[in-house]
């Protein structure tokens, strides 16, 4: 509207200087009077409205107000052609001509919006000077009213052709707004969706693992009261199975820690070859079991990535290669390409993987040629952890396999500084028992664990003593209890957790070796118990993990001989 009330107010001034100099001076001033008049008033209705807090009533009386004034505007400017029409004047006549065509062009594009206000404002202007002209005896100006009539007809259909393309800009723009909000909502959905799957996964974690951790100790202190080959036979089959039941367990947890992005990425600079020899070692068993060639290509090139994180990238691509090839070799070597990266190529001569599926093998739980869904296969989800991890790491990975002709892997990992390099990656070294006649305090909630941790403990000749709650360990050491080693749930009944208990135990009895032992993952867990510097074991906890555990633990430790410590009861 605005726009409309200058264009008036602009556009009628040079009409009325051309006029005022000729014979119609008089009626010239009177006709711009009333189009300045118009406009003010107009002006002022424009602003009576309040745009922001209209009803729907008013907006729709200031619309019907619209129309009369767009009416009364054009029927104003359509009387100049009545009343300015000079046929001995033919320069008037064009300059009268061509203004009333300029202010129904150039109102077109304002009024369109509303087709009936364009109307409105259109035919009153134009209609009267085409019937003037039509009336004329001069051939000029016979020619000029068709000329006029065409005119309109054509800025009307442009109008409306104008009108239709705002009134579907307007409409898509409210679709695509509702789209937004569509998405935005089920967006807000599977976020929210995500984070219950995360609380419910962190809940089931612990209340899982609880009887699993017990069924693990319980089949290790089993074995020792065994008697017959048959039962040996039963009890190998049993830990398969748990064996099973924790690997896949354990993946689905770990996906679920790195889709809620819990997982903390630590990237050093280090040595990547002393990282492929531990490995080699590892696997070099299983591959001569297979009768496979095993190739460790030495790599003294130093990159900057998280040794943990990439260990066990290579760790599944490796142990994926050795399942899946049945005869030739499986290597593993570097390949400098810039100053910047190399490539770490991990080669089988496998069965290999046909092209339609290289995207698929990275989903979970899918698998190539095991409907039956043999385990001795995998899980499917190696290949969809190596891609979580790699993404937290931003290392790019390719893919190059053919059905018959073996599989390549190649991981693009960044150059890492010489001069920062850490070559704390080691190989393992079997590790001295020493846990005989060692003292154990164990402290869980869950007399099922208790049970089974004394089993498994007394199995190994060592004395445990047991704790159901942070009161009653710290109850038996008022009571003179001195523990060579603790071990601890991270849950204990009370305000006082794992973390806690234990630095409250070793300031009453000095700088006794503690471990913690939990079915929670959480980050906020983690993060506490790095904070306190012990040592942490996830649920369940393979026997054979607690025991290189403890003997890490109490390296250098006098233990006194069977006996000689006095254990209250429990």
């Amino acid at each position: 509207m605005p726009l409309i009330l200058i264009g008036n107010l602009l556009g009628s001034l040079p009409l009325t200087i051309i006029l005022w100099n000729e014979s119609h001076s008089n009626l010239a001033l009177g006709w711009v009077t009333v189009i300045y008049f118009l406009t003010l008033i107009r002006w002022l209705h424009y602003r009576r409205l309040d745009q922001h807090h209209a009803s729907p009533k008013h907006i729709l009386d200031q619309d019907k107000a619209y129309v009369l004034f767009a009416f009364i505007s054009g029927s104003v400017w359509g009387s100049s052609g009545l009343l300015f029409l000079d046929s001995e004047a033919k320069e008037q006549f064009i300059f009268l001509f061509l203004s009333l065509f300029a202010m129904t062009s150039g109102s077109m594009t304002s009024l369109s919006a509303r087709p009936l206000n364009y109307l409105a404002f259109a035919i009153p202007s134009i209609l009267p000077i085409t019937i003037n002209l039509f009336l004329q005896e001069e051939n000029f100006f016979a020619w000029m009213w068709l000329g006029a009539l065409i005119y309109l007809s054509l800025t009307v259909m442009l109008g409306f052709n104008l009108h239709q393309s705002l009134d579907q800009a307007i409409r898509l723009r409210h679709e695509n707004r509702d789209l937004i909000d569509n998405l935005k909502c089920q967006t807000d959905a599977a976020l929210s969706a995500s984070r219950d799957k995360s609380r419910f996964l962190a809940a089931a974690s612990h209340d899982l693992r609880q009887p699993l951790h017990a069924v693990n100790l319980f089949v290790e202190g089993l074995e020792k009261k065994l008697t017959t080959k048959a039962q040996t036979h039963d009890l190998e089959h049993i830990r398969l199975g748990l064996h099973s039941l924790d690997e896949l367990f354990n993946a689905l947890l770990d996906m679920s820690h790195m889709d809620a992005g819990s997982i903390t990425v630590n990237k050093i600079d280090f040595l990547i070859d002393p990282l492929l020899q531990k490995l080699a070692t590892q696997f070099a068993t299983e591959a001569k079991t297979k009768g496979l060639k095993l190739i460790i290509q030495g790599c003294e090139h130093v990159i900057h990535s998280d040794p943990v994180l990439l260990e066990r990238i290579i760790r599944n691509l490796l142990g994926n290669a050795i399942r899946y090839t049945k005869q030739g070799q499986v290597s593993i070597h570097c390949q400098k390409e810039t100053e910047s990266h190399l490539y770490l190529h991990i080669t089988d001569t496998g069965c290999g993987i046909p092209k339609e599926y290289h995207k698929d093998v990275f989903s979970e739980f899918f698998q190539l040629d095991n409907p039956e869904r043999n385990r001795d296969k995998g899980l499917g989800l190696g290949l969809a952890i190596v891609q979580r991890l790699l993404h937290l790491l931003n290392h790019p990975i390719t893919l190059y396999s053919d059905l018959g002709k073996g599989t390549k892997f190649m991981i693009q990992i960044p150059i890492g500084e010489a001069d920062t390099a850490s070559r704390t990656i080691i190989k393992t070294k079997p590790v001295t028992n020493r846990v005989k006649h060692l003292l154990v305090m164990v402290i869980d909630n869950e007399i099922e664990i208790i049970n089974a941790m004394k089993t498994l403990l007394e199995g190994w000749q060592c004395q445990c003593v047991a704790a159901d709650s942070a009161h009653k360990a710290l109850q038996l050491v008022e009571q003179g209890l001195q523990p060579d080693l603790i071990i601890s749930d991270y849950r204990l009944p009370g305000n006082i957790n794992g973390c806690k208990l234990i630095q409250s135990l070793q300031n009453s009895l000095g700088s006794v070796p503690a471990l913690l032992i939990s079915g929670d993952t959480s980050a906020d867990i983690l993060q506490q118990v790095k904070e306190s510097g012990l040592i942490l074991l996830n649920k369940p906890v393979k026997p054979a993990q607690l025991r290189l555990t403890i003997n890490r633990l109490i390296k250098g430790l006098n233990i006194k001989k069977e006996g000689h410590n006095e254990v209250p009861p429990a």
